[in-house]
């Protein structure tokens, strides 16, 4: 790579495009960056970089394109958008940050990948915990996979999203064990349709081979779709049903969590959690950790330490009258529902939701059934953008609101923040925006942090 010229296609905000840069030039590359966006919005970012970076900043140039030796993207960047699509067209490579990770990767390490549309980053993170000498890293900002390659460990334990799984190719290193947590409407705006997010998806485990797993979750209505690709991996799943039992995997029954393998059952633990959500997020963890470790007593030592990802149904207050728990990850209408499964014992007189934010063509039916069944109307709370209108309207349709009722719709957090802040009596606040933050925020990192910060104030 030294001495080439190398255009860097999206600088970001997040911290990821500055890991990928320091380490293209710690190859000794030339380095030249382009971005759509002004510079002053990647001001701080750019801040952090030498000065004798090239940049081309609120376009694209042909140019620029044209003379690199090869191309690296952000992982916001489309794969089948206009300027890659050019790139491909005049015989240049692109790589994004993962695919250049293992054209880079050490033959004497491997790496465990997961992906899905909720619960990657807690499984992730999970795993983590459970493999002592294990690295994490992946789609988590600060900590891209081109950010934490050179340090010294393994397995690297790799959160993976569809956007970074779009640019895989063929012949690059496989994950020894693949996890797909579960797959739900998302991301259209980029993929387009579902069988595109599907595919984008099913790269996790494109050159596996029989020697490396590929684990599913067998509850989830779209893994036969993964199964349609013929994967060459061992396949295992996780299930939340004893009638599920049947496959070879890890499933509950009555609390107690089993796995069965090699025409074995095994009864492992009694489970911690209540919701079928976080038992699927710790039964994939677990059974990951179990494939590489071969540990079943050093696992179950782990669970009693389970860390937690911020924003995710992060529990941020916790007094006698108030819980206030920051979702701000929960950028789709999944995430809402799988956070409510969690509080269905809470009384509805005391369960408050803020939600609300910017569209992402995703469909809001099953989310508005859940709403009218767990949350009161007057306990619902709007932060306002292009994704409430279609909430609103699906509530409408069911009948939600009583007649002539006001519907809460803020155009500040802060301002919902101090409203429900004065309601009188137990509460517990959710803040699960079900969409993304495009219109009054960097990201949802930026929105979760701002939540955080005015919670504090006002309860």
């Amino acid at each position: 790579m030294k001495g080439k010229k190398v255009l860097m296609v999206g600088l970001g905000i997040l911290g990821g495009g500055l890991g990928t840069a320091r380490f293209l030039l710690k190859q000794g590359v030339k380095l030249v960056i382009t971005d759509k966006r002004e510079k002053s919005i990647l001001q701080s970012t750019i801040s952090k970089l030498p000065k004798t970076i090239q940049y081309t900043l609120g376009r694209h140039i042909q140019k620029d394109f044209k003379s690199a030796d090869f191309i690296i993207v952000n992982p916001a960047v489309p794969r089948y958008g206009e300027w890659i699509t050019y790139a491909t067209s005049i015989g240049k490579s692109v790589f994004n940050d993962l695919t250049l990770f293992l054209d880079q990767f050490p033959n004497n390490k491997k790496y465990i990948a997961i992906t899905g549309t909720r619960g990657k980053t807690t499984t992730t993170l999970w795993i983590h915990h459970m493999i002592e000498s294990s690295i994490i890293g992946g789609n988590i900002p600060h900590s891209g996979p081109l950010a934490v390659i050179h340090k010294k460990g393994n397995p690297f334990v790799l959160e993976l999203s569809s956007f970074q799984l779009e640019y895989m190719k063929q012949d690059l290193k496989a994950p020894h064990i693949a996890l797909i947590t579960n797959l739900y409407q998302d991301h259209l705006n980029r993929h387009g349709t579902m069988d595109e997010y599907i595919r984008s998806k099913s790269h996790i485990f494109l050159n596996q081979t029989k020697e490396d797993y590929l684990i599913i979750n067998s509850d989830n209505s779209y893994s036969k779709n993964f199964l349609s690709y013929k994967p060459q991996s061992r396949v295992l799943c996780i299930s939340i049903s004893a009638g599920s039992s049947h496959y070879e995997g890890i499933y509950i029954d009555k609390g107690y969590i089993y796995v069965r393998m090699d025409g074995k059952v095994k009864k492992i633990i009694k489970s911690p959690f209540s919701s079928d959500f976080e038992n699927q997020n710790l039964m994939g963890a677990m059974l990951v950790a179990y494939l590489y470790t071969k540990d079943w007593q050093a696992i179950v030592t782990k669970i009693k330490t389970l860390p937690y990802a911020p924003m995710r149904r992060e529990v941020i207050i916790q007094k006698k009258n108030t819980t206030v728990v920051n979702d701000s990850a929960g950028t789709s209408p999944d995430a809402t529902i799988a956070l409510l499964s969690t509080y269905r014992k809470t009384p509805r007189s005391q369960k408050i939701l803020i939600t609300g934010g910017t569209n992402k063509m995703l469909d809001f039916k099953e989310w508005a059934q859940h709403i009218q069944k767990e949350v009161d109307s007057q306990n619902l709370f709007f932060f306002e953008g292009s994704a409430t209108l279609i909430m609103i309207d699906e509530l409408r349709k069911l009948r939600y609101f009583k007649k002539d009722e006001i519907v809460h719709v803020f155009s500040s957090l802060k301002d919902i923040v101090v409203h429900v802040s004065n309601r009188k009596g137990k509460k517990v606040v959710l803040f699960s925006p079900s969409s993304a933050s495009f219109e009054k925020f960097k990201n949802e990192f930026d929105r979760g942090n701002m939540f955080t910060r005015i919670s504090h104030r006002y309860f």
